[in-house]
């Protein structure tokens, strides 16, 4: 199970509080994973300091983070990482959210999916169903079997890029 892990973190214009949430999530993993965090347009500079991997987009691409997803997961691919995550900048993961992708994805799996919790802000869990049919895209774990794949996150046209989460 040692391997390198990257979680992956397109952000836009949330605020500092739920971008540490978002960061503090990642730094909890019981295996460690590298955080790599895509600014699509409008970079905080305090997130240079954070301890995570800070990429800046010049313009923001008006595609739900699409665009930025794509291109940090890339960077992660070039850089042969073992296992790729998404998190929403809103999101937050569970303390065993990447120790238990990697353990699923060892029976072959080339790409995990896991359920969502929705949350209240004080952590309580909200008595929600799952919504047939959608995959949020915090759900998704890569591992180097469906690499190829990762460059569609690019390819959203920017008409469907709401519906692609």
């Amino acid at each position: 199970m040692a391997g390198r892990y990257a979680i992956v973190t397109p952000y836009y214009k949330e605020e500092r509080a739920t971008l540490e949430r978002c960061i503090a999530s990642v730094r909890a993993q019981s295996f460690a994973a590298d955080h790599i965090m895509v600014a699509d347009g409008f970079a905080q500079d305090w997130i240079d300091a954070a301890g995570v991997r800070h990429i800046k987009l010049d313009n923001a691409h008006g595609d739900y983070g699409n665009v930025a997803r794509g291109i940090g997961a890339l960077l992660a691919v070039a850089e042969q990482y073992d296992g790729i995550g998404f998190l929403d900048a809103d999101n937050t993961f569970e303390p065993d959210h990447v120790q238990g992708c990697v353990e699923a994805g060892e029976g072959g799996a080339d790409i995990v999916a896991t359920e969502r919790r929705y949350l209240r802000p004080d952590g309580s869990i909200m008595p929600i169903g799952s919504e047939p049919g959608h995959l949020d895209t915090s759900c998704f774990w890569y591992r180097p079997g469906a690499f190829s794949l990762i460059p569609y996150w690019v390819t959203i046209p920017k008409e469907m890029a709401g519906i692609g989460d």
